[in-house]
């Protein structure tokens, strides 16, 4: 990570969520908001300006997927990365449809995270 990165992260899971703004914090990262629903993400993009949103597929209210097309609309260079649980192949084609420059399974490496952010951004 060359300079430090102003996040926003969204997951209805609160311990998922917890987790990950403890290992992005300890690695440098900036949390700027946290949300544990797609209107909410949406909404705290948009009022953060961060310089990469990271959002769980499934939420409720807007799913991840419903919000990286809200916000592709409202904030097209904006940078998403998507998280989720399942390894699906057509789920990646759509998220790549939409624009989101990273897709990470859950489980994955902190490596693989920190990759994936870095690399939405670059």
């Amino acid at each position: 990570m060359t300079a430090t990165l102003r996040l926003v992260l969204a997951d209805d899971d609160p311990d998922v969520l917890t987790a990950l703004v403890a290992l992005l914090e300890e690695l440098g990262y900036v949390v700027a908001a946290t949300a544990t629903d797609g209107a909410a993400a949406v909404a705290a993009a948009l009022r953060e300006q961060p310089d990469v949103v990271l959002l769980d597929v499934r939420m409720p209210v807007l799913s991840g997927l419903e919000a990286a097309a809200q916000l592709r609309e409202r904030a097209p260079q904006l940078p998403l990365v998507l998280l989720t649980a399942y390894a699906d192949q057509a789920l990646q084609a759509e998220a790549r449809a939409l624009g989101v420059r990273g897709f990470l399974v859950k489980g994955c490496s902190a490596r693989a995270i920190v990759a994936a952010l870095d690399a939405a951004v670059a």
